[in-house]
């Protein structure tokens, strides 16, 4: 959970800061409006990329639960 709160962190971080230096880019006055983040957006961002995290980690994590310690340990 730890990890995809970080991913998604730095992921709004680095859209917000892309959006910045477009929205100064030399013929891009014309969609000035476009590069800008409501703060709402980058909420559902931030739950959608923890929902999928937390989703993909389940099946491994519950296939882990599956497998004895020998088992496990045979195979490495």
């Amino acid at each position: 959970v730890i990890l995809t709160v970080l991913s998604g962190l730095m992921g709004i971080i680095g859209s917000v800061a892309l959006m910045a230096v477009l929205r100064h880019w030399p013929g891009m006055s014309l969609y000035e409006g476009m590069f800008i983040v409501p703060p709402s957006a980058a909420v559902q961002a931030l739950v959608i990329c923890v929902v999928l995290g937390v989703l993909s980690g389940l099946y491994p994590a519950w296939r882990a639960t599956t497998f004895s310690p020998v088992e496990a340990l045979r195979y490495e």
